[in-house]
């Protein structure tokens, strides 16, 4: 096994040229500021502290996406006296992939399910500052159980760890170094290659990682981007959930942002300024201001324009590629916009009268007898059986963490599949997800659960539900990604390292909201941001 001490520089190439780009991406993993300011400590400050100096000049600036990543960047602007709209396409609801459902579909009225699966890691601080910060409470999630004697696993935790030797180091710039080197060595490999070339692993260890730990659709994928994931977010990791449900964030910033949301305009078109091409053809924008125009479309068909001094863009890459962006994006930014691969989700939820993962085996049989005398006997044969031979994807099922006030049931998020597996799941009705979901949970903890389901559930399925980079994309394209263009900032969980987590859209809404604030102190234009020109 190669470690980080062997001055190997591999996978990644070896052209010096992009250790400056590696370089600004340990500071990112570090989360370490240019100026060596500490950044988690910033973006709590100006979320939850004494916010961002007020601006001399307040902008007008559009925040496209109502999800969490454009709620705090609005937020944070609005801290600084910015004048700020935010625009949505969903026509009922804020909050992106935590947004409520608008009817319970559980027999019980008191329990809810989030419509992601949502809980929130205990390494992601910001977060969590977040959820305390605006008054929500939290209980800790019962863990995902995790088989156990797999050597596979085992070997895949201890080649994860020499890997730490790379930024573990004891200072600030030690670690941003260490990060640095990580990405130059490691970025250009795929999780199976890492596996087999640097790890050293035969393919039936490397099969049954990708099995037991449900990453084989993550083999032909970017090695850094699992190891990210898996450090901060792993089957093991501590968890929080939200009590009442992972919605309530979103709303939670209802009292500052009510008045600066426009729902049911998805965004069809952008012209912006660039400072960089003056003589660009420009219609609807100009040097002195505006020097944004969007263009957005209501499911009813009616169109409006919205005009500010800038605007932050979290709408998911998938989505942006439909929309017309005058003039074109550089091309660096096009290359990072049609490179990133989003792997389909599907979630399955399903709903019980008792909460049996919390039993000991005495309540069992009360419990089983009270439906049925001698059902707990007849059950006997077919034990809680532990392990599963098929791999299925629900064999991390995970359980809330605490019961409902007024209820003795609970909802269990019974299958969460990526990539191959969520189409093989999307390609199913809702009663036989259901049916499948419940299956895999009997497979794990015996037969018997199904004495509790009410029949209710609640699925889901995104076709963009998961950003993930293929090797040597991290180098090649994030910091483009990131990058401003002109008035046009960039957020979202997708442009930041915590892809997929709430912790990577905060983070990524704080840095763009930093942005604007630092970049573009201009005077603020006369045409108002809100209802704009209509056709």
């Amino acid at each position: 096994m190669r470690t980080s001490g062997d001055g190997v520089r591999r996978g990644g190439g070896d052209t010096e040229d992009k250790w400056p780009d590696c370089l600004r991406l340990g500071h990112e993993l570090a989360a370490m500021g240019s100026d060596g300011a500490e950044l988690r400590r910033r973006y709590r400050e100006v979320l939850l502290g004494d916010g961002p100096s007020p601006a001399e000049r307040p902008l007008r600036v559009l925040v496209l996406g109502a999800g969490i990543a454009g709620l705090c960047t609005a937020y944070v602007l609005r801290r600084a006296g910015h004048d700020v709209h935010l625009i949505e396409a969903d026509p009922d609801r804020i909050g992106g992939r935590l947004a409520a459902r608008t009817r319970s579909p559980f027999r019980d009225p008191l329990l809810h399910a989030d419509a992601g699966g949502v809980s929130i890691p205990d390494s992601h601080a910001l977060t969590l500052s977040l959820v305390d910060g605006l008054g929500l409470r939290r209980r800790p999630a019962v863990p995902a159980v995790v088989p156990t004697g797999y050597t596979a696993v085992d070997l895949l935790d201890a080649v994860l760890d020499a890997v730490g030797d790379y930024h573990e180091a004891e200072t600030p710039d030690g670690r941003v170094v260490g990060w640095a080197r990580l990405v130059h060595d490691l970025d250009g490999l795929s999780l199976g290659r890492f596996l087999t070339e640097w790890a050293g692993l035969d393919t039936a260890a490397v099969s049954a990682i990708g099995r037991l730990e449900h990453a084989g659709y993550r083999m032909s994928m970017s090695f850094v981007d699992f190891y990210l994931h898996h450090l901060h977010a792993g089957p093991r990791a501590a968890r929080w959930e939200i009590e009442g449900g992972s919605w309530r964030l979103p709303y939670a910033f209802g009292p500052v942002l009510d008045d600066m949301v426009s729902l049911d305009r998805r965004v069809t078109r952008i012209e912006y300024y660039d400072p960089a091409r003056p003589t660009a053809e420009y219609t609807r924008v100009a040097p002195g201001g505006p020097r944004v125009w969007v263009e957005t479309l209501s499911s009813r068909g009616r169109r409006e324009g919205f005009a500010a001094d800038a605007a932050v863009v979290t709408l998911p890459f998938a989505a942006l590629r439909q929309v017309r962006i005058e003039p074109s994006l550089p091309a660096a930014k096009r290359r990072a916009v049609m490179a990133l691969r989003y792997e389909p989700v599907t979630t399955v939820q399903l709903e019980f009268d008792r909460r049996w993962w919390e039993f000991s085996e005495d309540e069992w049989q009360r419990e089983l007898d009270a439906l049925s005398p001698g059902l707990y006997d007849r059950y006997a044969q077919a034990r809680t059986r532990r392990v599963t031979r098929s791999g299925a994807t629900n064999r991390l099922a995970s359980f809330p963490g605490g019961p409902v006030p007024g209820s003795d049931g609970g909802v269990v998020l019974a299958s969460h599949a990526r990539a191959g597996g969520a189409v093989r799941w999307e390609a199913l009705s809702p009663d036989d997800r259901y049916a499948r979901a419940l299956r895999g949970l009997q497979e794990v903890y015996g037969d018997r659960v199904e004495a509790f389901y009410t029949g209710h559930g609640a699925t889901g399925s995104w076709t963009t539900g998961e950003a993930v980079l293929a090797p040597g994309q991290l180098t090649a394209h994030h910091l483009a990604a990131v990058a401003p263009i002109g008035p046009l900032h960039f957020a979202g969980e997708h442009t930041s390292l915590k892809r997929s987590s709430i912790e990577g859209a905060i983070e990524s809404g704080v840095r763009a909201a930093l942005a604007v604030d630092d970049q573009h102190r201009l005077a603020p234009t006369r045409e108002p941001v809100c209802g704009g020109a209509h056709r």
